[in-house]
């Protein structure tokens, strides 16, 4: 402690020499001020390093959040233009295949009646609709369902569900029968003759005699037969796609009323 208080003039005498000699040397003033200048320079340089470091990933992390949000738009418009594609596909599919000794229109299904049938689908109330008749559905220029009415709007019944049934011939000899829905891909013929001869392969058409397709309209090929007593039944393979209904063509015959089923 004594030690330390004797030192006290020394370190007084030692700093005001000091500032005695920064007082009157200029150069060494000049240093000092220039020195305090580089600190400040410095400072000031480190400062607006961070700031801009801190302005840049602002920046940045704004940017990023507008390109995710572009790029989710993109996304959303991609899976638009890309259902539009399928959908102008499908048409020019369908339309490919208009047969131009029928007079049709295509239509377009809303969507299905019952969740989990996929055989069953609305429609809207197309040109010249009038729920007295039963109209005929064509896929690909293959006969692949019926519209009937129901709670007063059209409904498209397909060829898979057992609510779907119309006249046909079957094979070289023209067996007659009737089609009915078994499942998306086959259909049972009933009422056959038992006296023609099926054979597997045989290729199976509309007969136009129900009045809702006109005859001649492909419809599949027989898969197995069976007897029956006093008729006989062919499974039949659909030609038509069932499962994506995206256009159809509807067969409009005029003059060709509803009959009793």
């Amino acid at each position: 402690m004594n030690k330390f208080f004797y030192r006290i003039p020394f370190l007084v005498s030692l700093l005001l020499g000091a500032g005695v000699l920064v007082y009157y040397s200029p150069s060494l003033r000049t240093y000092i001020t220039l020195f305090s200048s580089n600190v400040e320079l410095f400072y000031h340089s480190i400062a607006q390093s961070i700031s801009n470091k801190v302005e840049s990933h602002t920046f940045q992390a704004k940017k990023i959040e507008e390109l995710k949000d572009e790029l989710n738009s993109c996304k959303n418009s991609s899976y638009i233009y890309r259902s539009d594609a399928e959908r102008y596909y499908s048409l020019k599919k369908e339309l490919s295949h208009n047969n131009v000794n029928i007079s049709n229109q295509i239509v377009q299904p809303l969507g299905y009646a019952q969740l989990g049938n996929f055989q069953k689908l609305w429609l809207e109330k197309f040109k010249d609709y009038d729920p007295k008749y039963i109209y005929g559905v064509l896929k690909e220029g293959n006969a692949v369902g019926v519209i009937v009415e129901s709670q007063n709007r059209p409904l498209m019944i397909l060829a898979g569900d057992p609510e779907c049934n119309f006249a046909v011939y079957i094979g070289k000899e023209k067996a007659p029968g009737i089609a009915f829905g078994l499942d998306a891909r086959t259909m049972v013929v009933r009422y056959i003759p038992e006296w023609i001869k099926i054979n597997v392969g045989d290729k199976v058409v509309t007969s136009g005699l129900d009045h809702i397709f006109p005859i001649g309209v492909p419809v599949g090929e027989v898969l197995e037969t069976k007897k029956m007593q006093g008729f006989q039944d062919a499974k039949i393979r659909l030609y038509g796609d069932t499962l994506h209904p995206n256009f159809l063509h509807l067969v409009y015959r005029i003059g060709f009323k509803k009959v009793e089923r």
